[in-house]
C-alpha cells in the first residue's frame, strides 16, 4: 500500500523563460532554471579551456503544499496542487502553447509491489487542468527510518 506521496507541478520549454511562467500564472515557484543557466561541473573543453555545460530547458516548479493526510492512496499532495491551481486554467491553457505541463509524483510504499489507484475526481480534475501525471512508487521499509532502496514504475 502507497503510504506516503510528494507531487510537484512542473512546467518546462524549449524555448521560453521559466521567468514568465511566474507572469502568468501569478504563483511563485519553489524552483525554477532557465534556458543556458550552466550545468554541473567546469571541465576543460576540447581547446583546453574551462567549460560548463548549458541548460537545454527551461524548468519552473511549484511543490505541493504541506498537507497531512489519512488518504489510503495518499493522492493528498496532489489534491494540493490541484487545489491550489483551479483558478488558473485559462493561465494554464496558454502554457501548454509553449511548455510541457505535467505533476510529477512520488509515492512510498511499505510493499515491494506497489499498485495503486488514483481516483477517478482526481484524474477528471488533472484532465480538465490538461496537465499529465507521471508517477513512481518506491519501496520504502517501514520502521527501519531508511530512504527509499528500490524503484517500482507504474508507467
Amino acid at each position: 500500500m502507497v503510504i506516503d506521496g510528494k507531487a510537484s507541478l512542473s512546467i518546462k520549454s524549449l524555448t521560453h523563460t521559466a521567468a514568465a511562467v511566474t507572469k502568468i500564472l501569478g504563483l511563485e515557484p519553489t524552483a525554477t532554471a532557465e534556458l543556458g543557466d550552466p550545468v554541473g561541473r567546469v571541465r576543460p573543453g576540447s581547446d583546453g579551456k574551462p567549460s560548463m555545460r548549458e541548460r537545454t530547458h527551461s524548468i519552473w516548479v511549484l511543490d505541493s503544499p504541506e498537507t497531512l493526510s489519512s488518504e489510503e492512496s495518499d493522492f493528498s499532495s496532489v489534491h494540493g496542487l490541484i487545489d491550489t491551481l483551479q483558478t488558473k486554467r485559462k493561465a494554464l491553457e496558454k502554457l501548454r502553447e509553449h511548455y510541457f505541463v505535467e505533476i510529477a509524483w512520488n509515492g512510498y510504499s511499505d510493499r515491494m509491489q506497489a499498485g495503486f489507484l488514483i481516483p477517478s475526481d482526481l484524474l477528471a480534475a488533472m484532465g480538465a487542468l490538461g496537465i499529465d501525471f507521471h508517477g513512481q512508487v518506491f519501496f520504502k521499509q517501514t520502521g527501519t527510518g531508511e530512504a527509499p532502496s528500490e524503484a517500482l514504475s507504474d508507467d
